[in-house]
């Protein structure tokens, strides 16, 4: 009969997975959790988990939670655990259960083993990529989408890139209109008109997906791949809502044109977006998408005269926009005495500025005084440049002509 003395218990997170087993029954391991396998191979395998690449790390995971249950050992342990559950020795009982786990450490201990050696040149690959890209130098750069038209000189003047004193002409207002102006980056609309006992509530954002790459197209070549816009409505429905027909909604915004002199300029170019909208409308109502089939590509910098020895040098920043509009419509509350004397709210994110009730004049007087001239943009798709005025003036509805 085993005794206390001649027997040492083995400890970790093994023998207790075995202990509760004996207790209960081998269903227990479907409930493995990955903690439990990572604190398995820090204390059973000994292994400094902090040091372990994550790659290494959710293999040696993956490899735990797919062959411990396929232990070929099982059954034996099985028929042994049920002898257990008879046998009233505590140190036999330890004993059986000792046995069975150095077979289970074992068995899995070659495996990790084998898993080792194959993952070793794929996690060396890694750190070897992860490597480079420490040594890589990285610049973060903050500045206005205005200021990035010209921040960066084409070519290096006296070992600096940087434009620090940069001339940027005034919009010119001529041809630029409110449709325009609203359909600007950064611009937000608030719109509340009355509609029975509550404010019916639009708010409309331009938020256009841009990304932004600095490069020297003299070792740069193109590689992107042209891909199609999802011009299909990304809804969100909320799981509470009041269904309003779209034709309702457009004549409140018509009656509300009649009876409020505010609302005229701005209400006929709304009506455009909302004629758009499904017919029927669950308010609240959250509604976004992109507003071309195509993206957009640019690219910005600040011309200098070219020294012979910067001929390896064409420094631009690459910009590509995704134009896309944000929706949302619901109701708040009539006695709102904010809402009373802002029933419209047009603000310029860019320049923090909010432009309330007869905000006309404001508004073009804003972008004359503080906006500049935009450079034009080049549909990814068929290659035709377009002006700012004209892609925001259709809504950035480019008509690509190329299908």
């Amino acid at each position: 009969m085993a005794t206390a003395e001649n027997y040492c218990e083995p400890e970790g997170p093994i023998i207790e997975l075995l202990k509760t087993l004996a207790s209960r029954d081998l269903k227990e391991m479907a409930i493995i959790s990955d903690s439990k396998l990572i604190e398995i191979l820090k204390k059973d395998f000994y292994m400094d988990t902090t040091v372990l690449h994550k790659f290494e790390m959710d293999v040696y995971v993956n490899v735990l939670k797919e062959h411990i249950k396929k232990w070929p050992g099982w059954d034996n342990c099985d028929r042994n655990i049920n002898r257990i559950k008879t046998i009233k020795d505590k140190a036999a009982v330890a004993m059986i259960l000792k046995k069975e786990y150095v077979k289970l450490k074992e068995y899995l201990q070659h495996l990790l083993n084998v898993t080792q050696e194959l993952a070793a040149d794929k996690v060396s690959e890694l750190k070897e990529k992860e490597n480079l890209k420490k040594e890589q130098i990285v610049m973060e750069v903050f500045a206005s989408r205005q200021q990035m038209n010209n921040l960066f000189y084409r070519y290096p003047v006296r070992n600096n890139i940087f434009n620090i004193n940069v001339k940027r002409r005034k919009l010119n207002m001529q041809n630029t209109t409110l449709k325009s102006i609203l359909n600007w980056y950064g611009v937000e609309i608030t719109i509340k008109v009355p509609m029975n006992d509550k404010w019916l509530v639009f708010e409309r954002r331009n938020s256009h997906k841009l990304r932004h790459a600095l490069m020297n197209k003299k070792l740069s070549f193109n590689m992107h791949k042209n891909i199609k816009l999802d011009q299909n409505a990304l809804v969100k429905l909320p799981e509470h809502s009041i269904k309003i027909l779209k034709s309702q909604m457009l004549k409140i915004f018509d009656k509300a044109i009649y009876e409020n002199p505010d609302y005229k300029y701005i209400l006929p170019i709304i009506e455009y977006d909302l004629v758009k909208l499904p017919k029927t409308l669950n308010i609240p109502f959250s509604l976004r998408r992109y507003t071309s089939k195509y993206s957009f590509i640019r690219y910005l910098y600040s011309d200098v005269p070219l020294e012979d020895n910067l001929m390896k040098y064409d420094i631009q920043l690459e910009e590509i926009i995704s134009p896309m509009c944000e929706f949302n419509i619901d109701f708040s509350d009539l006695n709102d005495s904010f809402t009373l004397d802002n029933p419209i709210k047009v603000i310029c994110t860019e320049c923090d500025v909010t432009f309330t009730n007869d905000f006309m004049s404001e508004l073009l007087n804003h972008f004359k005084n503080k906006h500049y001239e935009d450079p034009d943009w080049i549909c990814m798709n068929c290659k035709k440049v377009c002006p700012v005025k004209s892609l925001t003036n259709s809504g950035w509805n480019h008509a690509c002509e190329l299908v």
